[in-house]
C-alpha cells in the first residue's frame, strides 16, 4: 500500500466513524436577551458545558459562565442540539458585543473547534418587534 493510499484509508475510516450517528443539528435559538441587556453597555460571553449521550443528543447543559441571561432558556435551547458522536462533552461559547449583538458561537468537542461568526445585524430582519 502506498503512503497516499494509507492516508486515504485513514481519512475514510475517520469520516465514516464521525457520521455513524447521523448529521449534527445546531439550533440557534432566542437566548432571552432582554431589552435592558440589549441597551446596556455590555460585552460578554455565555459559556456552557454539554454532556453528549449515546445517540449524540445533549443530555445536560451546565452553566460555566452566564452573568446576564436566563439559564433555563439557554439550557432548553442547547438540549435540542445533536452531535455526530456519542458519549463525550462539548463546550459552547456565545459572544455578545455591545452595539452589535451576537457576533459568534464557538463549539469545541473532541479536539474539534467550530466557530460561527455572524455579520452585524444578521438576524435583525427576522426579529419580531419587542
Amino acid at each position: 500500500m502506498t503512503p497516499r493510499a494509507a492516508i486515504l484509508v485513514v481519512v475514510c475510516l475517520a469520516a465514516s466513524t464521525a457520521n455513524a450517528f447521523g448529521d449534527e443539528q445546531i439550533v440557534l435559538c432566542d437566548l432571552g436577551v432582554t431589552t435592558q441587556v440589549r441597551n446596556a453597555n455590555a460585552t460578554f460571553n455565555v459559556i456552557y458545558q454539554l454532556d453528549i449521550g449515546r445517540a449524540g443528543n445533549v443530555t445536560r447543559a451546565s452553566k460555566v459562565r452566564n452573568d446576564f441571561l436566563p439559564d433555563e432558556k439557554i439550557a432548553a435551547c442547547l438540549t435540542r442540539w445533536k452531535f455526530s458522536g456519542p458519549g463525550r462533552q462539548a463546550t459552547v461559547a456565545f459572544q455578545w458585543k455591545h452595539g452589535e449583538g451576537w457576533i459568534s458561537v464557538g463549539i469545541t468537542d473532541g479536539g474539534l473547534t467550530r466557530r460561527i461568526r455572524f455579520d452585524p445585524g444578521w438576524a435583525s430582519a427576522y426579529r419580531a418587534p419587542r
